[in-house]
C-alpha cells in the first residue's frame, strides 16, 4: 500500500458522503415546497367543475363524491395517484388530462360510462379494462394522458 493512499480514501469518503447529503437536503426541499405547491392548487377545487391535482414523490389518494366534474388534470411525478370517482356526478363529456412521469394513475370509474384512453405512454403501459358500453347517451369520459415510465390503469367498480 503506498503511503498516502489511505488519507486519500479516507478524502473520498468523506466527499461522497457530503455530497450524498447535499442531495438529499436538496431533494427534501423540493419536497417540500412541491407539496406546499400541491396544496396551494388544490385549494382552487372546492366547488369548481375543474379540478387540478399534483403528486411530487409521494402518493395521493384523491376521491370525488357527490360533485359534478367536467375536468380534472394531474401531475404526478415519481409517486402515484388514486382517482376515484365511482360517487361522482360524471357529466355528459368529461376529460381527464394526465402528465405522468415515474408514476401510476389508476382511476376507478362507475359502471355504465364510456372510457376513451388515449395518448403517448414511453416504457410504460395504459389499461382501459371498463367495458366498451354500446348504450346511447351514457356520458363519456375522454382521458388524454401522456406518461413516461409510468401506466395509467382504469377500471370499473361494480354497484354495491
Amino acid at each position: 500500500m503506498q503511503e498516502g493512499s489511505k488519507g486519500s480514501t479516507f478524502g473520498t469518503v468523506v466527499k461522497t458522503v457530503v455530497v450524498i447529503g447535499a442531495i438529499h437536503a436538496g431533494l427534501v426541499a423540493l419536497g417540500r415546497y412541491m407539496s406546499n405547491k400541491a396544496k396551494e392548487l388544490e385549494k382552487d377545487n372546492e366547488g369548481r367543475k375543474s379540478k387540478k391535482y399534483m403528486s411530487f414523490m409521494n402518493g395521493k389518494d384523491i376521491r370525488i363524491s357527490r360533485e359534478e366534474v367536467e375536468e380534472i388534470s394531474i401531475r404526478s411525478m415519481m409517486g402515484g395517484v388514486n382517482l376515484d370517482l365511482t360517487e361522482a356526478y360524471i357529466a355528459e363529456d368529461m376529460e381527464i388530462k394526465i402528465q405522468s412521469v415515474m408514476s401510476g394513475v389508476s382511476i376507478k370509474v362507475p359502471p355504465m360510462v364510456r372510457v376513451r384512453l388515449e395518448g403517448t405512454n414511453i416504457m410504460g403501459g395504459f389499461a382501459n379494462m371498463v367495458p366498451n358500453y354500446e348504450k346511447e347517451g351514457l356520458p363519456t369520459i375522454r382521458i388524454e394522458a401522456d406518461s413516461v415510465m409510468g401506466g395509467i390503469a382504469v377500471e370499473m367498480v361494480p354497484e354495491a
